[in-house]
């Protein structure tokens, strides 16, 4: 079935085999639904219609041989033209998942990790202790939260304290590709249009729900409602620090339900996003054309007022560099004299003098590239070293897909000048940088992938669950994503005045 010429010979045929394969619902989502190498590359033949999938499918959900990741990828799938997908097969598939070990015998190895967040009294603000091999205590000051109730500190909390965002403001909640483990990246099968959840997604997943769930009790038994801090911020704190007036944050009312304050606030926050929008564009914003405003939010659409505040990797130059210094699947950190006491080259060459000769023949041609392109420098002594500049913007994009050359330095910046002017990097000047994009979206909506939450449509729509903690749970996700979203808009008022300044005192 890989040679077409022949699927469309002897279609009918095959079509027949198809039909009562047991092979076939296993050939058909891989074909359709998975991504990777391990997609399916046969052809069907069109004597196979994709209005029999359904029927094909539903006999593999009920069977005893369903394989559990193809029934999770039927689970989350949305329908398409070649293959249709309805709702009942959907809800089909994930009964069947959730069902799946119950009649199963427990023959697998069980690796226990766990996380926990208290507030209690404590020496410091943050602690962290291992309570277990694989579980994490992590232990916040009560006593410092209580006596810093002020608006500006609590938002300020979420950065300096919980640290969801990092020195750069990126958001650390977003999902990167340098955090997947080699299991994750080539044993997992995944869905083509699955957001990337990994084992450390997923743990940081947890954590800012724990803080957020904790943080948010704490304020309200002492009198503080977090969303009027939200509404403080766009109708208090905008105009009083840098004169942005007409924003307006509506949030939900005291007593009502979660899923009223689930719909709120979704809704709202589409409205602050649209505000921002018309101020960056117009310099202000028209509460008549506002009303009159029925376009949809995209978040890879929504540009802030800073050019060149991100930047990405755009040739596979880039890409190599990456791979060859930080990548544990890299070759080049294991020679006779360390053998693999290092993961990648970059800690080899840190912390070891080494010279060329000391790698092996077959890893001269690499090496030599990066000496080439200037990535690794020979010293006076013959040692190899990392060119420190170029390295570190290398790493701090290797870690988190995007790069911030706004607080860079001069010579930083320099180097992604020239980078850019190569080719190797663009810039863009969106609020939210790729990866929260993608975040967002994974969040908030189903249109960029298969397995979305859908946060914002499903209470829009009232396809919500009637289970009230998913209902809470739901609710906590918002106020986090609020969070981020006011701290992104922060951002970009913070860096237009500091440019401003930077300006008036070049002048």
């Amino acid at each position: 079935m890989q040679q077409i010429e022949i699927v469309k010979y002897y279609g009918k045929e095959l079509a027949e085999i198809l039909r009562v394969s047991e092979q076939t619902p296993q050939l058909i989502i891989s074909k359709f639904l998975e991504a990777g190498s391990k997609k399916c590359q046969y052809h069907f033949p069109k004597e196979l219609s994709p209005s029999e999938f359904e029927d094909i499918f539903q006999k593999y959900i009920d069977s005893e041989t369903a394989n559990y990741n193809y029934l999770r990828l039927l689970a989350d799938a949305q329908s398409s033209k070649e293959c249709p997908i309805s709702d009942k097969l959907r809800l089909s598939a994930k009964r069947a998942c959730d069902s799946y070990w119950e009649n199963r015998p427990d023959t697998g190895i069980h690796i226990e990790s766990g996380i926990g967040v208290e507030f209690t009294d404590a020496p410091e603000i943050k602690s962290v202790k291992r309570e277990k091999r694989n579980t994490l205590l992590i232990t916040y000051d009560i006593k410092w939260l209580l006596e810093n109730l002020d608006y500006p500190t609590i938002l300020n909390n979420f950065l300096y304290v919980f640290e969801q965002f990092d020195f750069c403001w990126r958001s650390t909640l977003v999902s990167v590709k340098s955090q997947l483990g080699i299991l994750e990246r080539t044993l997992f099968i995944r869905g083509n249009k699955d957001y990337i959840r990994g084992e450390s997604f997923n743990a940081l997943e947890n954590l800012t729900t724990l803080q957020m769930k904790g943080y948010y009790n704490i304020l309200e038994k002492n009198g503080v409602c977090l969303e009027d801090v939200l509404k403080w911020f766009f109708e208090k704190y905008l105009p009083e620090e840098f004169c942005a007036n007409g924003f307006h944050f509506n949030p939900p009312s005291e007593g009502t339900t979660l899923v009223e304050k689930c719909r709120t606030i979704a809704s709202e926050m589409d409205g602050v996003l649209k505000q921002f929008r018309m101020y960056v564009q117009d310099g202000e914003i028209d509460q008549e054309l506002f009303e009159m405003s029925s376009e949809h939010i995209v978040f890879s659409n929504l540009s802030g007022f800073v050019e060149e505040k991100y930047a990405y990797g755009s040739s596979d130059n880039i890409e190599n560099e990456q791979f060859l210094l930080f990548s544990d699947q890299s070759h080049l950190y294991y020679i006779e004299k360390t053998k693999s006491k290092y993961s990648c080259l970059f800690e080899l060459l840190v912390k070891e003098k080494v010279n060329f000769s000391d790698f092996w023949e077959h890893q001269h041609s690499n090496l030599q590239w990066l000496i080439d392109r200037g990535i690794i420098i020979v010293d006076l002594d013959g040692y190899l070293k990392i060119n420190v500049p170029k390295v570190y913007i290398l790493k701090d994009l290797y870690e988190h897909d995007v790069i911030c050359p706004q607080y860079y330095d001069d010579e930083l910046k320099s180097i992604v000048d020239e980078w850019c002017r190569n080719g190797d990097l663009k810039l863009e000047n969106t609020l939210f940088s790729k990866p929260e994009q993608d975040y967002l979206n994974y969040k908030l909506n189903k249109a960029s992938y298969s397995n979305g939450l859908d946060l914002r449509n499903k209470y829009a729509h009232s396809t919500y669950t009637k289970n009230e903690n998913t209902q809470y749970v739901d609710y906590i996700n918002l106020l986090k994503i609020m969070i981020l979203i006011i701290t992104k808009i922060n951002e970009e008022f913070c860096l237009r005045e500091r440019l401003h300044e930077l300006r008036f005192k070049n002048e």
